[in-house]
C-alpha cells in the first residue's frame, strides 16, 4: 500500500494503517535520531517525533515523501532535544579526493571474498571498524552519509533534511565516506 494510501487510512481512524506506517518509518527515523543524540536517546526522540509526526499528517501537502518528512522532523527534534543540552553542532566544509562531484569514487575499493570462515570473521570484524567509524563521524558527515548510503535517499532529499545546499551535502558526503574507506583500508592492510 502507498503512503498516500496509507496516510487516508489512518486519517480515517484505521489502526492497522498506523501500525504499517510505523513499521515502514521507525528503523529509518530511530537511525537518524541516533545519529544525533546517540543510541540511547534515540528511541525517546524518535517518540517524540511520532507524535508530532501524527499530529502532522492531517496537514501534510505532499511536497516531498512521505518518508523525508519524517525525517526532518525527527532530525528538528533531535535538535530540539540537543539545544535542551546547549550542545552545539559542526560542520566540516573539507574536501576529498576519493570521490568526485557526484558522489561516485574515482578508484572502487577492492573487492575481497568470504570463502572461508576466517574471512567470514574479518567480514564481521570489518562490520565492527566501519560501524565505530561511522559512529566517531561529525554528525553533518554521519547524517549525510546514512541518509544517502543506507537509507538510500536522493540527493534532494538528504540536501532537504539536512537544510544544506547540493555542495554542502555533496562535501558532507565524500568526506564522511572517505573516513570510512580510510577505515576500511586500514583495516584491509592489517589483514
Amino acid at each position: 500500500m502507498h503512503d498516500k494510501a496509507l496516510v487516508d487510512a489512518f486519517l480515517a481512524g484505521s489502526g492497522a494503517a498506523l501500525v504499517v506506517l510505523v513499521r515502514r518509518l521507525q528503523p529509518s527515523l530511530i537511525r537518524v535520531a541516533g545519529a544525533v543524540v546517540g543510541s540511547e536517546r534515540a528511541e525517546d526522540i524518535t517518540q517524540e517525533a511520532w507524535i508530532r509526526i501524527l499530529r502532522g499528517l492531517p496537514e501534510f501537502r505532499w511536497g516531498s515523501a512521505l518518508k523525508t518528512w519524517a525525517i526532518r522532523v525527527t532530525l528538528n527534534q533531535a535538535y530540539s532535544d540537543l539545544r535542551r543540552q546547549r550542545r552545539q553542532i559542526v560542520v566540516d566544509p573539507s574536501t576529498d579526493e576519493h570521490f568526485d562531484a557526484r558522489g561516485r569514487w574515482r578508484e572502487r575499493p577492492q573487492a575481497w571474498h568470504q570463502d572461508t570462515p576466517e574471512a567470514i570473521l574479518a567480514s564481521a570484524q570489518l562490520s565492527d571498524v566501519i560501524r565505530k567509524e561511522l559512529d566517531a563521524l561529525p554528525e553533518a558527515q554521519r547524517l549525510a552519509v546514512l541518509l544517502r548510503d543506507v537509507e538510500g535517499l536522493e540527493m534532494g532529499a538528504v540536501c532537504n533534511i539536512l537544510e544544506v545546499s547540493a555542495s554542502n551535502a555533496r562535501v558532507l558526503l565524500h568526506r564522511g565516506r572517505n573516513k570510512l574507506r580510510e577505515a576500511i583500508d586500514a583495516f584491509q592492510a592489517g589483514h
